[in-house]
């Protein structure tokens, strides 16, 4: 199957697993290929042409002919398929090196889906902070050979207790289309954000700590519901789902559950069911609106000392998709 340049070394599924079950990242798609291999398999090969490296074997079987896969064909003049493996190994990379187990983190899994067409593929790596309490980082992406999607990566909160994932709308970014230099541009767009993503994580957990101190009940969490669906930041479907998951919760976010941080879970929670192609913008869009919610609470409402610094400042908020956006409704 494989070229006789390519030898297989060690093999892996980094499939996450949790509670017996895996860390879902619902894109509508599949976990696994036609022979049942899932795309989430990784390997230590030898090429033949110097050290072994460490390869996506998963994608590689999709998209590379020495792996028996197929290379994507160009859409167009301007078009430069960027294989699924190339994203999906960049990520891997630049997340190990700079928050590996050598920093105190632990790498927890990537989950890896592809569209039933083999066209789209969505991942998510997630990983354990040292002193996070209980939370860990998401770093999500996205990506297409057909011009479908553009390259999309997104760096979050993922919440092991109810394998809930929270993606801060200021941390979303829409790298680059497939055309020419392309990949080269990745590199250096999602070095550059994971870099940076110990603030970005930082800021998203001063945000939820502000969830947590807004008091808010089940009746003003349901005008909120339906406030978010008249400005198109969720469906009238995921508005039903919502408001089950207040009604009846299935995870207990706070002691009391009256708070913005258990509606903020509630929405998240009830839209993972959406297709993956939105759900990064709409799960930016979710935790913009619920910013801005406590931003109109009185001093009274939040129960923080006054004068300290706010966590809460929207100013480099920027939602990539304004089709997504709320405020463009």
């Amino acid at each position: 199957m494989y070229a006789n340049t390519v030898q297989i070394l060690e093999v892996s599924d980094e499939s996450p697993q949790e509670g017996g079950k895996r860390i879902l990242l619902d894109s509508g798609g599949s976990e696994t290929d036609v022979n049942g291999r899932p795309y989430s398999e990784w390997a230590l090969v030898n090429e033949g042409n110097g050290r072994p490296r460490r390869v996506c074997l998963g994608l590689r079987r999709l998209h590379d002919p020495k792996y028996g896969g197929v290379t994507p064909v160009p859409m167009g003049n301007r078009h430069y398929p960027i294989p699924a493996y190339s994203l999906a190994e960049q990520v891997e990379k630049q997340v190990r090196t700079l928050y590996g187990e050598h920093n105190g983190y632990v790498h927890r899994g990537h989950h890896i889906t592809v569209s039933k067409d083999g066209n789209k593929v969505f991942g998510l790596i997630t990983m354990e902070s040292p002193g996070l309490d209980g939370k860990g980082w998401a770093v999500g992406w996205r990506g297409s050979v057909d011009q479908s999607l553009s390259v999309l990566f997104a760096v979050g909160v993922n919440l092991w207790m109810c394998e809930n994932l929270c993606l801060s709308g200021d941390a979303t970014r829409i790298m680059r289309k497939s055309t020419a230099n392309a990949l080269r541009d990745i590199e250096a767009g999602v070095l550059s954000m994971i870099y940076n993503a110990d603030s970005l994580v930082g800021n998203m957990l001063d945000d939820l700590d502000a969830f947590k101190s807004a008091r808010l009940d089940q009746t003003r969490m349901a005008e909120l519901v339906g406030r978010a669906q008249y400005h198109g930041v969720i469906k009238p479907t995921q508005a039903n789902r919502i408001y089950k998951e207040i009604h009846k919760p299935t995870h207990a976010y706070t002691p009391e559950g009256d708070t913005v941080y258990d509606c903020f879970n509630h929405f998240t929670y009830a839209c993972k069911q959406g297709g993956g192609d939105r759900m990064f913008q709409q799960h930016g869009n979710i935790h913009k609106f619920h910013k801005d919610y406590v931003l109109e609470l009185s001093p009274t409402q939040i129960q923080v000392p006054l004068g300290l610094p706010s966590p809460l400042d929207v100013s480099s908020i920027h939602i990539v998709d304004p089709d997504e956006d709320y405020n463009a409704f």
